[in-house]
């Protein structure tokens, strides 16, 4: 999310980056909520990869979106820290509605099948507008962390490392993505387990509004209070290193390109005798009239 590219550029690379990852790391997903709502481990790949489409749809809008505003803001707040975690801050808080309706489904599906669209008009219809943002409020908690960790203090850590440590740019980038996914990936994981398990019990047969659920979880101890931290740790940890791979080496390629420096047009020869009548061209001028050139 630099500020020298325009939203939408930002909004691209987020995209890229999102795809990547969702890709690669919806298996610890599943595992992480599943964790979090006592139901068994397994490797079915049809159980894991259940509600794939709908985690593609929120994450590509999700960190799309978080690159676009975050873009957006750092022209304004600027590119010190206290601009940088601003504008992830803000960044998270604005796109928090929308990731609330496609984790609502995501979880849902999970649990119960059922399909992309239809799973929401399900939601609707039996609990109202209300079970779609059921488990709202820990999951802003949670998402403001998690942006303030992946657009905000690591960016700051791996400019840290490089210029005050000597770090060259690769152990850099490893060093604060995989930290700072660790670090939010424990801190985040009490707010994230109450979202996944109010959205996971809709009819409030265990957990019922956010404060009672919270003493519900705490009493219950840290097991329970910080479920499927190791799941959601791996995940934040894998989701920042390949976000943020994805950032440090399209962001100066697009740069360079506003710039003028790179171009995407690539000059085809139109076929050998073209290539040689080109060739030759160039030759007569020099060395013949150009009624002596045998070669037209």
């Amino acid at each position: 999310m630099s500020n020298q590219l325009t939203e939408r550029e930002n909004l691209a690379i987020g995209g890229i980056a999102a795809f990547s990852q969702s890709m690669m790391l919806h298996p610890t997903i599943y595992w992480k909520n599943a964790a979090q709502q006592g139901l068994r481990f397994t490797l079915n790949p049809f159980l894991l990869y259940r509600g794939l489409r709908v985690c593609l749809l929120n994450e590509t809008c999700q960190m799309g979106f978080h690159f676009g505003v975050a873009g957006f803001l750092k022209k304004n707040f600027g590119t010190s820290p206290a601009g940088e975690i601003a504008s992830a801050l803000l960044a998270g808080v604005a796109i928090s509605p929308w990731v609330q309706c496609c984790e609502a489904t995501m979880i849902q599906q999970q649990r119960f099948g059922g399909t992309l669209l239809g799973t929401p008009v399900r939601l609707v219809k039996e609990f109202g507008i209300r079970g779609l943002f059921r488990g709202y409020t820990p999951m802003m908690g949670r998402e403001v962390l998690w942006t303030t960790g992946m657009l905000g203090t690591t960016p700051l850590m791996q400019r840290w490392l490089m210029e005050e440590k000597g770090f060259n740019s690769h152990s850099a980038e490893f060093m604060a993505s995989f930290t700072n996914g660790l670090a939010v990936g424990v801190l985040s994981c009490p707010c994230d387990a109450m979202s996944t398990v109010m959205k996971g019990d809709m009819e409030q047969k265990t957990y019922g509004s956010f404060y009672s659920t919270l003493c519900k979880r705490v009493a219950a101890g840290p097991q329970v209070f910080f479920g499927g931290v190791m799941w959601r740790s791996l995940n934040v940890a894998g989701v920042i290193l390949i976000a943020n791979g994805v950032r440090c080496r399209l962001e100066p390629l697009a740069i360079e390109y506003n710039k003028g420096n790179i171009s995407t047009r690539i000059d085809l020869p139109h076929g050998r005798h073209g290539q040689q009548r080109l060739t030759t061209a160039a030759h007569c001028e020099d060395c013949m009239p150009e009624a002596e050139c045998k070669i037209k």
